[in-house]
């Protein structure tokens, strides 16, 4: 019988993965009887597609999975991806099949690609994929789930490889065995935050036994302790400034340390005691460790830890007339009277794909700057390689007014889309449309937790009313029942609400070609009724 064979995705699969998802039921496939492979690549872009692999049985596309930018809430940093797509045909699953070397080739691109940290969300009742994930090695940082009811898992495997550079450790008979030991005692269970950032796992890879020490916020890792050869390599802080080593063994270690900048070995030293300390000079990026006798070197990538911890910040926000507008992220909330208690938030808006935005954890790298004019404006301005895109926000007493302006510096088509995240989900909505018309949509408590993935990017789930211009969207929420928010725009637009998210968008023929263009004034208006 003939084995699944893996290569990497190219749009000319698009159909046959498609008709794989429709044919399944599976994500996209199960809302879209005639998902298209045009449908399909269109919807990978907006996702934010970093690179996605097919498997084939006799020719025939049989498997496909994919990482992203993007998962259903949350946005990666610099080292993270997202797996949001495994799908493996229910004809061939009993076939000869191996999960390993899927697992194998993805981990090492994401390796080849500098990513340290590979995240996937499982909902807790997919007992299957859950196990599989876990068996693979993903472990649960964050205990609760999501708005979703899914669970955010992390792999460090390509961190893993990056700390001994052996690409050898992706494949298929160390794999399954590199993380933590598991049952279903501890399958849901969360691994400790150590100093606001780290995590320690037993691991067994091979025969040997070790412990990792996770830095969480970069993907790396920070220190191991390999238990076989009785030494251990450890952060003095969580600063990460000063390293040190201890040998717990009977046998004296004789350890080589360097410490490099950009690729080159600036200083070497030699030691021969239980215990040293080494501290981390400035303009040092990484430090490594060799152990006489020991097959690996362990490097730790000592700067982008160290620029991770500074990632980690406070948000700062400015209070514009009972709007709160958050100066990193460039989101606006409009709250219930309680600071930072958000109902929803209008949230940055997209010119081009990808869209990925989302909604608890916003993409702060962005280059953005903020000018306060006055006591009630605000100039935000976001440049990158395709656009320089301007933002006025002006307060009064109860209402703010959002204008957007972008100028493009490259050919890149333009899918100008605005998003709010809706945070209540006991919101009630009155869509006023052109012709005169009136759609309405009452929150059920019955299906106020069933909230699907970011369907943001799946135009095909639009409602009819979203095929045509709005004039005013007032939303309510049965939380502060006496408010009315109304939402209006100077430009022709239609909207389209997905539990949690409400899209505003603007017809791209209209800018097509364009090098500037002025997308009119977005107003929020809080009205007490």
């Amino acid at each position: 019988m003939s084995k699944i064979t893996y290569e990497f995705y190219s749009e000319k699969d698009a159909a046959p993965v498609a008709e794989l998802m429709r044919k399944n039921k599976f994500w996209i496939g199960k809302f879209d009887d005639n998902l298209t492979g045009e449908k399909f690549i269109d919807y990978q872009r907006k996702k934010g597609i970093i690179f996605g692999i097919v498997g084939r049985k006799n020719d025939k596309v049989v498997s496909y999975v994919a990482v992203y930018k993007t998962g259903g809430q949350k946005v990666a940093n610099k080292n993270q991806a997202f797996i949001c797509a495994l799908i493996i045909d229910q004809k061939y699953r009993m076939s000869v099949f191996s999960i390993t070397d899927m697992f194998s080739l993805l981990i090492k691109e994401l390796v080849h690609l500098k990513y340290n940290d590979l995240i996937c969300e499982v909902a807790k009742e997919n007992t299957p994929s859950f196990y599989m994930m876990r068996k693979c090695g993903f472990v649960i940082i964050d205990e609760e789930p999501t708005l979703y009811g899914d669970y955010v898992l992390h792999n460090y495997l390509p961190g893993v490889i990056k700390l001994a550079d052996k690409i050898e450790y992706a494949e298929s008979d160390a794999l399954p065995k590199i993380m933590q030991k598991l049952d279903k005692k501890n399958l849901y269970r969360a691994e400790e935050i150590l100093d606001d950032r780290f995590i320690s796992i037993d691991c067994k890879a091979k025969k040997e036994e070790y412990v990792l020490y996770i830095d969480t916020l970069s993907g790396n890792i920070a220190g191991i302790d390999v238990r076989d050869a009785k030494f251990k390599i450890w952060p003095c802080n969580k600063n990460l400034d000063t390293y040190a080593f201890d040998n717990y063994d009977t046998l004296p270690k004789i350890v080589t340390v360097e410490f490099l900048r950009q690729e080159e070995v600036v200083d070497t030293r030699r030691f021969e005691i239980e215990h040293f300390e080494v501290q981390i000079p400035d303009m040092v990026d990484k430090i490594s460790f060799q152990v006489e006798g020991d097959v690996d070197k362990y490097t730790f990538f000592i700067n982008e830890m160290q620029e991770q911890g500074r990632y980690k910040f406070e948000s700062k926000y400015k209070n514009l007339n009972g709007f709160l507008f958050e100066e990193k992220s460039a989101f606006l909330s409009c709250t219930a009277n309680r600071e930072h208690d958000s109902l929803f938030k209008e949230m940055w808006p997209h010119i081009c794909a990808p869209y990925i935005e989302g909604i608890f954890v916003p993409n702060y790298e962005k280059n953005i700057s903020v000018e306060a004019v006055g006591e009630n404006k605000i100039v935000v301005v976001e440049q990158n390689e395709d656009f320089i895109l301007t933002r006025d926000y002006k307060s009064y007493s109860d209402k703010i007014e959002i204008r957007t302006k972008v100028k493009m510096l490259t050919k890149k088509q333009v899918q100008p889309m605005f998003q709010f995240a809706l945070y209540d989900l006991s919101y009630n909505m009155d869509i006023l449309l052109h012709d005169k018309s009136v759609v309405n949509r009452t929150y059920d408590p019955e299906d106020g937790h069933c909230v699907t993935e970011e369907m943001i990017f799946l135009d095909f789930l639009k409602h009819d009313y979203s095929e045509k211009c709005f004039k005013q969207i007032d939303i309510s929420f049965d939380s502060l029942p006496a408010t009315i928010f109304r939402i209006k725009t100077t430009k022709l637009a239609k909207c389209f609400c997905q539990l949690n998210y409400l899209g505003i968008e603007y017809n791209r023929n209209v800018y097509k070609g364009k090098k500037e263009f002025d997308f009119g004034t977005v107003t929020i208006e809080r009205i007490d009724r």
